[in-house]
């Protein structure tokens, strides 16, 4: 599907809309082959990770600030915020998760599994997008194979809930929660 400012495309891995059909939120895997402006996602938080290619740097202007992404390096940021890209060497994928801020928490966390190693998770995950290697994701009744390039969704809480590998493998899992209350003040 087209990048919402036109510059480029993204494949939509899983996506959730509420009651309204208003998007609550999505996971997407996009290719950046220039420097340029990112998309705003007003109201979202977002949370990048390259899983291609050297890096990038994200600049947010008005802020003063940017952050420079290493591969496997998940970065939060608001949606709000004007955001630019440019490339450390070259084209890159990333894998994006993008929530609709003050009803869902998203976290984007990096699983490398050693060969024969298991892995319960802290908390139960919604996705696990392999890649590279096999994982076998499982919850107390079933398991699931996924290989690199393929993810798993949890479609009943708890579902994702440990990962193995027979081999080395890498997987980026995303967790939700509720948003945090605001401080009284």
């Amino acid at each position: 599907m087209p990048w919402k400012n036109g510059l480029g495309t993204t494949t939509e891995i899983a996506r959730v809309d509420d009651a309204d059909g208003e998007l609550l939120w999505r996971v997407s895997v996009a290719d950046v082959a220039s420097d340029g402006p990112f998309s705003s996602f007003a109201c979202y938080d977002r949370v990048i990770a390259t899983i291609e290619g050297a890096g990038m740097v994200l600049a947010h202007p008005a802020l003063g600030r940017s952050a420079r992404l290493g591969p496997l390096e998940p970065y939060a940021f608001s949606g709000d915020w004007e955001t630019s890209c440019t490339l450390v060497d070259g084209p890159v994928r990333d894998f994006n998760l993008i929530a609709r801020r003050g009803r869902i928490s998203g976290n984007v966390g990096v699983v490398r599994l050693a060969a024969g190693e298991r892995r319960e998770l802290a908390s139960a995950a919604t996705l696990a997008y392999v890649l590279d290697g096999s994982m076998r994701v499982s919850d107390d009744d079933e398991e699931l194979r996924v290989d690199a390039g393929e993810s798993a969704l949890a479609t009943e809480p708890h579902e994702l809930r440990r990962l193995s590998a027979d081999a080395p493998a890498t997987a980026l899992v995303v967790t939700f929660s509720a948003p945090a209350a605001p401080a009284a003040g």
